[in-house]
């Protein structure tokens, strides 16, 4: 992870793909990550900052819908769309949780039919 001023004072790993050089160092650290937080943030990513807030605008705004207008279909065998639910964690607390899973890359795998309906949500997707 880097420890540079700039990042040393999150709380959160940083992943740098400016800075990971190496493959196996990056699965090292991804682990790391994954296995000690849940989480991280990737920074130098190479996706344009515009699209990652047009990106966010769609999804809040998706999820500002009613719950039956979300998508067309709710997640199903083929494992696209979009579901609600309760998950029991170990502990026993029931959380709410709201799930967008959706195949974008290879193309064909996609099934658009579980895709949101929203044209401007599609496109900002498709180019992310």
């Amino acid at each position: 992870m880097p420890t540079d001023a700039a990042t040393a004072a999150s709380p959160v790993p940083i992943l740098d793909l400016a800075r990971c050089y190496d493959d196996d160092l990056l699965d090292l650290q991804l682990h790391s990550a994954c296995s000690q937080w849940g989480l991280f943030h990737v920074v130098n990513h190479g996706v344009p900052n515009a699209l990652l807030c047009r990106l966010q605008s769609q999804i809040e705004t998706f999820l500002a819908l009613p719950v039956e207008e979300r998508c067309p279909r709710l997640l199903g065998h083929h494992g696209e769309g979009y579901g609600t639910g309760f998950i029991r964690k170990s502990t026993g607390i029931m959380e709410w949780r709201d799930c967008l899973h959706l195949f974008t890359f290879p193309t064909s795998r996609r099934n658009d039919d579980a895709w949101p309906l929203n044209p401007q949500f599609r496109k900002a997707l498709e180019d992310f």
